[in-house]
């Protein structure tokens, strides 16, 4: 009974599989358009490559705080113009040496008067030579205005021919300042004949 039963359900099923294929079978079919799949391109390599991330944003920094701006200050500058005070006179050094005043010196006018044809005529004063003279010929006559200082001097008047031989006459005469003096010294023949005269 079992395997009547299980071969009328299989032909059962059997019938109405081919039931269902011939009304499929039997429809009118529709044409449907063509459909033509696009393949995309394959990923390059360089297309695959991944992307480096982004750089991560900086930190976010809270600003440095402004200075405050410092209170402004005004400095008044007054300028007080006022004149130097005069400087009181230096005191006057009594150890400080004053210089004497200047002294005129004295005068002495000198004539020399000789016949002697060659020769020499000297006058000294303090064994200082004062004045020289060299002549030549007979009759020589000469002027001679000298400057002493003030005082007492030893005074000395020489004589000396072309043979050497000479002649001196020694006087001290004192001499006053701004004042002059004049002296004629005469020779004849020879040196040791001389003579001083004062004629003033």
């Amino acid at each position: 009974m079992k395997k009547v039963f299980c071969i009328l359900a299989g032909l059962t099923l059997i019938g109405l599989l081919a039931a269902c294929d011939l009304s499929s079978y039997f429809k009118p079919k529709t044409e449907q358009p063509a459909t033509t799949e696009v393949t995309p391109p394959a990923p390059t390599s360089a297309d695959t490559t991944t992307p480096p991330p982004p750089p991560e944003p900086p930190a976010a920094t809270e600003p440095a705080p402004k200075p405050k701006p410092k209170p402004s200050t005004t400095t008044t500058t007054t300028t007080t113009t006022t004149e130097p005070p005069v400087p009181p006179p230096a005191p006057v050094d009594e150890t400080t040496t004053v210089p004497p005043p200047k002294v005129k010196k004295a005068g002495l006018g000198v004539i020399y008067v000789g016949n002697l044809e060659q020769g020499q005529f000297r006058v000294k004063a303090d064994n200082d030579l004062v004045y020289e003279l060299a002549f030549s010929g007979k009759d020589t006559r000469a002027t001679k205005e000298l400057l002493l200082e003030p005082g007492q001097h030893l005074m000395k008047f020489v004589v000396i021919d072309a043979k050497g031989i000479r002649g001196v006459k020694e006087e001290t005469m004192n001499f006053v300042s701004g004042r002059h003096q004049t002296v004629r010294i005469t020779v004849k023949d020879t040196p040791g004949a001389i003579i001083v005269e004062h004629l003033e």
